[in-house]
């Protein structure tokens, strides 16, 4: 049950809170964190070692620093922007964020809505994406396609670490990626609501 609510949409937003903060004023320490977020240092201190353990984030504290490096999140392999909400199998949450960081290809059945069908893929995962009012992506090469591809987590029905290492497409640019992603979200909502 824990494993479940660790990613519930108000500890996320708070997690982002974090971020914006750690960003804005680079040296910032726990009692600062858990007074500008109206907190416990307790819950802080939780959160800091969740972005640590779970997430792999690269923070480091000193005594005259306090907690720096959070703008390094997950060796910039997950892109969070600002409101998004998770609702998803936490086995697959993990599994995506350990393949991110270390460069292992995944198998997946994935559920394709559109097409109302389910497929099998290989694919290379490069970042993971969550964004405000869309679901959570993860972004990377598919070998069944043959192309940088977008797959919506919450439909990813099984997963599996495959023991092969990939490297990223030097020409890849997340930003041209996301962009996409937007513009199906808006899309797709435009159709939804007939506007």
């Amino acid at each position: 049950m824990g494993q479940t609510t660790a990613l519930s949409p108000r500890r996320l937003e708070r997690l982002l809170q974090m971020d914006r903060l750690l960003r804005n004023h680079g040296r910032i320490s726990q009692p600062m964190l858990a007074e500008q977020l109206e907190v416990t240092q307790r819950t802080i201190r939780d959160d800091l070692h969740f972005l640590q353990d779970r997430l792999m984030a690269p923070l480091e504290y000193n005594k005259k620093d306090g907690w720096i490096d959070l703008q390094q999140l997950a060796d910039e392999r997950i892109v969070f922007r600002w409101g998004a909400e998770l609702n998803l199998d936490p086995e697959i949450w993990q599994k995506l964020l350990e393949t991110c960081r270390t460069s292992k290809r995944i198998w997946i059945h994935y559920y394709a809505a559109t097409r109302n069908q389910y497929s099998e893929r290989v694919v290379e995962p490069y970042l993971v994406h969550v964004y405000r009012a869309t679901n959570p992506y993860i972004i990377g090469f598919c070998h069944k396609r043959q192309s940088i591809r977008w797959f919506r987590i919450d439909r990813i029905q099984q997963i599996k670490i495959l023991n092969k290492t990939f490297k990223r497409d030097p020409n890849f640019k997340a930003d041209t990626y996301l962009e996409k992603i937007f513009q199906a979200e808006v899309e797709r909502l435009s159709q939804h609501y007939n506007l």
